[in-house]
């Protein structure tokens, strides 16, 4: 049995800027993980992150040593 998968594309590409607030923890595992499946469709990404009180997301750690050298490269950039 065969599957066949097939790619929607959308008449008109456009941007998109999520913005995720809140209290509590969620926020960079949710903004990462937008930011990863982006990635996976060759688009662009750009985290912007502004921080408040403690500096530090393990998530951050784990990208780090992701494969996808966009996204290593981003990291070296925004430290």
């Amino acid at each position: 049995m065969t599957v066949e998968i097939t790619r929607l594309a959308p008449k008109e590409k456009r941007g998109l800027i999520v913005v995720i607030t809140g209290n509590g923890k969620g926020k960079t595992t949710a903004a990462l993980g937008i930011a990863v499946r982006a990635c996976g469709h060759n688009m662009r990404v750009c985290i912007i992150q502004f921080m408040k009180g403690d500096l530090y997301a393990g998530e951050w750690d784990g990208v780090k040593t992701s494969p996808s050298h966009s996204l290593r490269d981003f990291l070296t950039l925004a430290q």
